[in-house]
């Protein structure tokens, strides 16, 4: 049964990010390549900036591996002139977003976790906190393809201390969210240029 709820939990939340944005986007016009550059002339740049802020946020709660492709979706929108921009949407989105699941794993108990990502799959993250302790939190926390929201939450689930958490997540995040962002910097206009993806 617990399957079953955390299929139907997961799945509620996504639908909802996923309704609530695509009517905001349609309101606004922004559902197109020409709406969406048309918004970004008129001036309504910071709306869009809280916008993708915000959705990255709830995405980060919910998909593992999302700050990724996050980094390539500024890039896309915003342009390679706006570069440190996009570093700092996905710093913050990914802090707000370890903190909320930091604190769901700590007071939430695991009870909740095992509802939402299965009794297993925390039990995996807590194996390697206690094998390897937190010196294997730097490498996680910049490999942005790692489940960095299952950690986050089985951090908060161990004895780890809330201070010592943000600040390895803090620094070693931002390292990895400003180097893959580097990687799109270069690699997504060189893929535009040769036509490779028409849509780019």
């Amino acid at each position: 049964m617990h399957a079953v709820y955390r299929f139907l939990i997961l799945f509620g939340i996504l639908a909802s990010i996923s309704v609530t944005f695509y009517l905001v986007f349609s309101a606004l016009g922004l559902l197109s390549q020409e709406g969406l550059a048309e918004f970004i002339e008129s001036g309504n740049m910071y709306f869009l900036y809280v916008v993708i802020f915000v959705t990255q946020a709830c995405c980060l709660c919910v998909i593992p591996g999302s700050t990724a492709v996050f980094c390539g979706v500024g890039i896309l929108i915003f342009g390679t002139e706006n570069f440190w921009i996009v570093v700092l949407l996905n710093v913050i989105g990914a802090w707000f977003a370890s903190q909320a699941l930091f604190f769901i794993g700590r007071y939430g108990g695991r009870g909740l976790i095992n509802i939402l990502f299965g009794e297993n799959a925390l039990q995996k993250q807590l194996d390697v906190l206690d094998e390897k302790g937190t010196k294997i939190l730097p490498i996680w926390f910049m490999l942005l393809v790692l489940p960095d929201d299952l950690m986050s939450m089985a951090c908060g689930a161990s004895k780890i201390s809330w201070k010592k958490f943000t600040i390895l997540h803090t620094i070693f995040r931002s390292i990895g969210i400003t180097l893959l962002t580097t990687v799109y910097f270069y690699v997504i206009p060189i893929v535009r240029d040769m036509g490779i993806i028409p849509w780019l």
